[in-house]
């Protein structure tokens, strides 16, 4: 099957406050610029009291939402991120979980989820039939906006802290 169309329809409430966004955000890195060179803006190219990295510390980058991991305006720049989560440690699952933004009902609804499903020996590579019905409908609720992670957000947190806590590897 190949999707031939898709839209989605937009209040204008929610474009106007894009715009308006964008150009608050323009305005306070304009206005940080002149406090740092009041002759900053008064003709063209760079600002000479500037350097790059005093300017590119002004500018911010928002981000709302779970990220992992964000480098912006770097170069020759590397990020890890590390998911700590002892196998079997169902506590340290629950914190990751909940550390991404996952409702306490939801992780009530996984803990019972591990117990329906018993033990999974670790020479196993999926988890077991609850747990794997519970990750659909979390990928779901992200998928329609009820969880505020986007879909391949969810997956990756999901599995990542499934596969630590049941220690599965690959």
């Amino acid at each position: 099957m190949n999707l031939v169309q898709a839209w989605q329809d937009l209040p204008r409430g929610c474009l106007v406050n894009l715009v308006e966004t964008v150009k608050n955000r323009i305005l306070n890195f304009a206005l940080e610029l002149e406090s740092e060179d009041p002759k900053a803006g008064e003709g063209f190219g760079k600002p000479e009291k500037l350097s790059d990295r005093q300017i590119s510390q002004i500018f911010n980058t928002y981000i709302s939402g779970t990220v992992g991991n964000v480098a912006t305006g770097s170069s020759n720049f590397s990020q890890q991120s590390k998911v700590s989560i002892t196998q079997g440690n169902l506590d340290q699952l629950i914190e990751y979980l909940e550390r991404n933004g996952l409702p306490k009902a939801d992780t009530k609804e996984l803990e019972l989820a591990i117990k329906a499903d018993g033990d999974i020996p670790s020479t196993q590579t999926s988890f077991g039939k609850k747990v794997s019905s519970w990750v659909g409908k979390m990928i779901t609720k992200a998928a329609s906006g009820a969880w505020e992670v986007g879909t391949t957000a969810a997956a990756t947190v999901l599995t990542e802290g499934l596969k630590h806590y049941y220690g599965i590897k690959g």
